[in-house]
């Protein structure tokens, strides 16, 4: 898989600075919510399997690279969800800057902390190719990463084996809140689309209310798995800086209805 090279890996932790700061407590409730994160893996899975098959009919003229980004919101008066998890997503061009995902994700952190204080940015317009129908109010709730690079191989070499692209398999990372994680594996069609899933906070009350069966693991496990915590860490500084971003961006939208609010008073 790209980005799994210790020595690689080690190169990008030294050069990219300290791990991410502590994230204020208000942001704690989405860690509670089993249906916000079933809702939010999902829309990755769905944007994984669409990735796949975008990849496959662009690999000859205009290659999309391997990973793909999703922005994760929630209506302003559906906290939990309940009415679907929506994305404002970002697919690239397969070029050098695009090939390795850790860089990618520090690219895009220092360009969106950039962004720190300026109350009219919205990624959904400045950053995503494409977003769901959602309200100007939508809240922000969490990043999610799609790759075409798997345990079984990276994304140049599964394109030379398959030959349809439902048989191209994916990898799915989320994370919410200020500690939730969810990995997932998804094959393709040639192996039964098996979908395995780890996450650090349960997506059931019970093994037998569960959508599918996964695994539990602690955010320190995830951490230290080579496949996965490089890309995590910067992933949750990503997170943050969009959720600070959009924190301004509410708080700045409700001054101006304040301000108007005034204004049309007698």
């Amino acid at each position: 898989m790209r980005g799994v090279d210790r020595r690689r890996l080690q190169a990008v932790e030294e050069a990219s600075g300290p791990p991410p700061a502590a994230v204020p407590a208000v942001h704690l409730s989405v860690d509670a919510d089993m249906h916000l994160r079933r809702s939010a893996l999902e829309r990755l899975r769905l944007m994984n399997t669409l990735h796949a098959r975008h990849a496959w009919e662009k690999r000859h003229a205009d290659p999309i690279a391997a990973y793909g980004l999703a922005l994760l919101y929630v209506a302003a008066d559906d906290d939990h969800g309940r009415r679907g998890v929506k994305a404002a997503t970002k697919l690239w061009l397969a070029e050098p800057k695009t090939a390795d995902l850790p860089r990618l994700l520090y690219g895009l952190t220092l360009a969106v902390q950039a962004q720190a204080g300026n109350a009219g940015y919205d990624p959904r317009q400045e950053l995503a190719t494409s977003t769901d129908k959602m309200d100007d109010g939508a809240r922000y709730v969490g990043l999610g990463v799609s790759s075409l690079d798997t345990h079984s191989g990276t994304w140049d070499q599964v394109q030379n084996r398959v030959s349809r692209y439902t048989d191209v398999p994916g990898t799915v990372r989320v994370v919410l809140g200020t500690d939730t994680a969810i990995v997932a594996d998804r094959r393709g069609l040639d192996e039964f689309n098996t979908w395995t899933v780890h996450t650090t906070h349960a997506l059931s009350a019970s093994i037998a209310d569960a959508p599918f069966p996964y695994g539990s693991v602690t955010p320190a496990q995830l951490e230290d798995d080579p496949a996965h915590g490089l890309v995590l860490r910067w992933m949750r500084e990503l997170h943050f800086a969009f959720w600070r971003a959009d924190v301004a961006r509410l708080e700045a939208a409700q001054r101006a209805q304040q301000v108007a609010a005034h204004r049309r008073r007698p």
